[in-house]
């Protein structure tokens, strides 16, 4: 491909995960003039390789990274070089999209990009970018639902886009400016009509409300993309606005979402646009919780192998009694670790 691909031609959709990216891309898809697939990810390895740690890989990311580092301050020219480098290669990616498709646009909907805004943005400055914001419990509550077991095993696994996406989504908003287009999902739910068509005035495109209508247009090609709610409805629905307060009906559930709320704090929450007072209030219930019998949010944010045996212990003592009650729960847990339990009282 001899073209020179332009920057100008590219939309990213930013999010956190579950916060609506699905259905937002696919009333946009359903534009003439806007081609996409589902979750390219494309620029999530080649930016990451830039960072100290987080990536896993069979040869040993961190001996990469070095290897990348003293190759580029020899003799590549530095991380403004090695970024350049990046834009070429996608660039060719794509370039061929575009060419390919029938759009004026290629929509890259890919929420984790949170993670590596400011670089994104340094590799394409003239792309439009459209960041989708939610209620972070709202968030939370998908995330169980879709992604986790009842008892949240793998919650670790989402630790940045809980915690770290928020304010990665903040700081990209902040730092764009009106380069940037922000859709709440509640606003695009409840008034689907003014949202798409605001974000059509900052794409320069024309708005239908023939959009809305999403079910009628094939969905995205790929594998990646909301695996449940987008096939229930064929057009936006309000039906998952207040879904986040069943939260609120479970001890651990309801436990998890307040540490959840002040691990974000007041701050980042009003920045979003909601309430820390009202959330945390319509969380509250009239009787406190005993945390004594619960999983602590702070281990859960954790890889499994990096808890220590008293936590180990704690874990399943919690998960014994919400299953099976105080009684008959407490004799299955000392049946299934009476030998941690010793070797935790006795260190060998």
């Amino acid at each position: 491909m001899d073209r020179k691909f332009p920057g100008e031609s590219l939309i990213f959709l930013v999010s956190q995960p579950r916060a609506g990216s699905t259905l937002l891309q696919r009333i946009l898809a359903a534009h003439p003039a806007i081609d996409t697939a589902a979750e390219p990810w494309l620029m999530l390895y080649p930016l990451y390789a830039l960072r100290e740690h987080a990536v896993t890989a069979e040869f040993g990311f961190r001996g990469f990274r070095t290897g990348l580092q003293d190759f580029l301050e020899a003799y590549g020219g530095g991380k403004a070089t090695y970024l350049a480098a990046v834009r070429a290669w996608a660039d060719v990616l794509y370039g061929t999209a575009l060419h390919r498709g029938q759009g004026r646009y290629f929509l890259d909907k890919t929420p984790r990009y949170h993670l590596i805004m400011p670089d994104l943005v340094q590799v394409y400055p003239e792309a439009r970018y459209v960041f989708l914001l939610r209620n972070p419990l709202a968030v939370l509550r998908s995330l169980k639902q879709a992604f986790l077991k009842e008892d949240y095993d793998g919650l670790w696994l989402f630790r940045g886009d809980l915690i770290d996406g928020p304010t990665n989504l903040l700081t990209g908003i902040e730092t764009l400016g009106e380069r940037s287009c922000v859709v709440h999902y509640e606003g695009l739910v409840t008034a689907p009509d003014e949202t798409i068509r605001r974000v059509c005035d900052f794409l320069a495109l024309s708005y239908s409300e023939e959009m809305l209508e999403y079910g009628d247009v094939a969905a995205p090609a790929g594998t990646f993309g909301d695996p449940v709610g987008i096939h229930q409805h064929s057009r936006p629905v309000t039906s998952s606005l207040d879904k986040w307060r069943q939260l609120a009906m479970n001890d651990q559930d309801r436990f998890f979402a307040l540490a959840y709320l002040r691990a974000l704090g007041p701050d980042v929450l009003e920045r979003m646009g909601y309430s820390f007072a009202e959330l945390e209030q319509a969380l509250q219930a009239n009787e406190p919780v005993d945390a004594r019998h619960l999983i602590a949010w702070e281990t859960m944010l954790r890889p499994p192998d990096t808890w220590t045996r008293r936590e180990q212990l704690k874990v399943a003592r919690a998960r014994a009694l919400q299953a099976y009650g105080m009684g008959f729960g407490t004799l299955r847990f000392l049946r299934e670790n009476a030998l941690t339990l010793v070797r935790t009282l006795i260190p060998v």
